[in-house]
């Protein structure tokens, strides 16, 4: 992180320019889950506003995982409060960085495979 100047430290979340204009952000806690639910051939995707792109996005289930959270706990969590699924077996499939250049959030990626009931 040469050359890399901190422009702001707030809640958590830090801000940073690199030398070329480059702009960042890391967060204290950078991890969070997606849910890949799928029955048969169909995934199951959500539609949210997202203030930062002012408009409605089409995006798998997931979101933050808390410090006394386990993965399917979260999981499972999300599952609920987006879809009102509950959901079977969890599988997990590993983790990604959804927006690497500009962050360093982890997404833990699980898949749910014909196990949706509606609540």
């Amino acid at each position: 992180m040469d050359n890399t100047l901190l422009l702001i430290r707030h809640n958590g979340i830090s801000i940073y320019e690199e030398a070329s204009g480059k702009v960042y952000y890391t967060k204290e806690n950078h991890v969070s889950v997606v849910v890949l639910a799928k029955h048969g051939d169909r995934l199951l995707l959500i539609r949210q506003y997202r203030a930062a792109v002012d408009d409605y996005v089409i995006q798998l289930p997931g979101g933050g995982v808390s410090e006394e959270e386990d993965l399917e706990s979260a999981a499972r969590r999300e599952m609920l409060e987006e879809t009102g699924c509950t959901c079977g077996k969890l599988h997990y499939l590993g983790k990604l960085y959804p927006a690497s250049w500009r962050c360093n959030e982890i997404a833990q990626s699980i898949s749910i495979h014909h196990e949706l009931q509606s609540v």
